[in-house]
């Protein structure tokens, strides 16, 4: 629920899941819909992007209906996977956009200049299409490795794109156990096309 406002709101977000097991230890269907509230405040969007600007507006956002459905199973002993699709209703998501700043001449002289290095937060409703998939292979108890990957598709109300979002993401993660006292970890993360809104000048 949302207190303290001009009007007291309180918003619902329901959670039903299920799974069926289509083969027995091979290949298992899951699904059903939930809701979420993320109370954002300005330490978790600074935490996330550290060059907002102190006087930003946080608002928390509320996906009121988020669908989803998915297959998790086994390739083999060592080889696991899971898909998933959500589809998700939200209002109030955040984005980022660049401030800028219009800095006056000096001494009579032209040399006026924009600055874009710090953001705001814009919020906007729509609709969003997530596809992720993950690849875990365990060989043996020494080795492990994962390979996943994410797609967003974002269909925003007023907003031409969702500013500063990827819409692909890639990762790899790798372990290997060389002893009892001695482990080596790997993480490589890739980030798809992002686009960020043409500022205007304040």
């Amino acid at each position: 629920s949302e207190m303290g406002g001009k009007e007291d709101k309180l918003k619902l977000a329901p959670q039903l899941t299920g799974q069926l097991m289509v083969a027995d230890g091979v290949v298992t269907l899951f699904g059903g819909f939930k809701g979420n509230y993320n109370a954002n405040d300005y330490a978790t969007i600074v935490y996330e992007n550290p060059f907002v600007s102190p006087d930003a507006n946080v608002k928390s956002s509320f996906y009121g209906i988020d669908l989803h459905a998915g297959l998790k199973g086994n390739f083999s002993a060592s080889t696991s996977f899971t898909t998933k699709v959500d589809y998700s209703f939200f209002n109030d998501e955040h984005f980022y956009a660049n401030r800028s700043f219009v800095v006056s001449p000096a001494n009579g002289v032209d040399d006026s200049s924009n600055f874009v290095n710090i953001f705001e937060p814009i919020y906007d409703d729509g609709t969003l299409l997530k596809v992720a998939g993950e690849l875990n292979i365990e060989p043996n108890d020494r080795l492990n490795l994962r390979l996943s990957g994410v797609y967003y598709g974002w269909e925003l109300e007023n907003e031409e794109k969702a500013w500063h979002r990827p819409d692909v993401e890639f990762g790899f993660f790798g372990r290997y156990k060389v002893n009892s006292s001695l482990m080596v970890h790997a993480n490589l993360s890739v980030l798809g096309k992002r686009y960020a809104k043409e500022p205007e000048l304040v």
